[in-house]
């Protein structure tokens, strides 16, 4: 198909030649015979002249040498462009037109793409600098918001830092994926669970089952909340949840639950007996609100007497 496509590209770019050739020696003898009754046969080829130059500018070299070769039977036969000198000179100089005008015609292509590509070039690096700057706002609205809630309840400086720290990191996880990709890109669930959930993968690998299921792409605008909530379940599962002792065990698998929604189920299971918290923490409130304003997003956070469950919804792309 490629080949099909090329080859009628390249008839067609020749038929576009041929056509602009024969369009120039018609105007340039149409042109001679009107100012035959001025000259009366003299000069046979001076209108052919500019024939050539305005096939060669708009068509090319190609056009223009293609005009020439037209241009001479015609001049000789209907002017009486007899003697062989006017002839060779009329080549000679007609060809050196062609090609210079030819050359001036590419040159003017070639500056045209190089300005188009100019301006394209310009416009990616202000979506680029658009995206980067709406991205550094959020991510500064984000770390005071971390570093506001991770300082409740802190008992201590090294608690607190702590605590921000390894938020950061997730955090740090979902923008490391995010830069591998260009622009509004979208990024693979899988790549980002592996991320994210990497430091606690390390020490409970046996423990901490990871279930890939569908490919499934997020929006930028899903990939840190998603990041954030993975984060916080596993850091809640190490302190207080299943994998605080060694019989817990965590499933985190995805699934298309509807067409064109996935669903992330995080599941614990064998570890020590969940209580229903009388108050909401932070990690809570982070789960239960990182999803709005996501496309199809949503959060269901349980506290099941055998372990805490948690789905997180978002349309994928």
């Amino acid at each position: 198909m490629l080949t099909f496509g090329k080859r009628a590209s390249d008839v067609r770019g020749w038929l576009f030649v041929i056509a602009v050739a024969l369009t120039c020696v018609a105007a340039g003898y149409l042109l001679r015979l009107a100012i035959d009754v001025l000259i009366h046969g003299q000069v046979p080829f001076v209108t052919f002249y500019p024939a050539v130059m305005a096939a060669s500018l708009i068509a090319g070299i190609r056009s223009g040498i293609l005009a020439v070769i037209l241009s001479t039977p015609v001049a000789v036969m209907a002017f009486e462009a007899y003697p062989v000198m006017t002839t060779v000179i009329w080549l000679g100089l007609a060809t050196v037109v062609a090609v210079g005008c030819g050359l001036a015609h590419e040159l003017r292509i070639r500056l045209r793409y190089e300005r188009d590509e100019l301006a394209r070039a310009k416009l990616k690096l202000e979506l680029v600098i658009r995206e980067q700057t709406h991205r550094a706002k959020n991510t500064f609205a984000i770390l005071n918001a971390l570093a506001q809630q991770s300082a409740q309840g802190a008992l201590n400086i090294e608690e607190f830092r702590d605590r921000l720290i390894a938020r950061i990191r997730a955090l740090s996880s979902a923008y490391n994926l995010m830069s591998a990709v260009e622009g509004d890109n979208p990024v693979d669930l899988g790549q980002l669970t592996a991320a994210v959930l990497a430091p606690f993968s390390d020490t409970y690998a046996a423990r901490l089952n990871v279930t890939p299921g569908p490919v499934a792409s997020l929006a930028p605008s899903a990939t840190i909340p998603i990041a954030l909530c993975l984060h916080e379940l596993a850091t809640n599962a190490v302190k207080y949840g299943a994998l605080s002792s060694p019989e817990g065990r965590v499933s985190v698998s995805w699934a298309e639950a509807t067409p064109g929604v996935i669903v992330l189920k995080w599941i614990e299971s064998g570890g020590p007996r969940v209580e229903i918290p009388r108050a909401s923490g932070f990690g809570s409130r982070l789960i239960n609100a990182a999803l709005n304003g996501v496309p199809g997003g949503s959060a269901i956070l349980k506290f099941h007497e055998q372990g805490v469950t948690c789905d997180l919804a978002f349309s994928k792309l």
